[in-house]
């Protein structure tokens, strides 16, 4: 079809808004949150917050 979206290598497709589980897992990340039975997140970094932020909305793409 020529109106779907592709992605290109190294790319991924994101919402232009991020979704509230985006948010969650770039604050989780960010703060270093971790529930009991999870270890602590080891990077902080804003590259790290922005990985789980991308995984987050991968993931959710993938689940639709």
């Amino acid at each position: 079809m020529l109106n779907e979206p592709t992605e290109a290598e190294g790319y991924v497709l994101v919402p232009i808004n991020p979704t509230p589980e985006m948010l969650a897992a770039w604050y989780k990340i960010k703060n270093g949150f971790h529930y009991h039975d999870e270890p602590p997140p080891t990077d902080t970094s804003d590259v790290a917050a922005y990985r789980a932020l991308l995984a987050a909305a991968r993931s959710k793409l993938n689940a639709e």
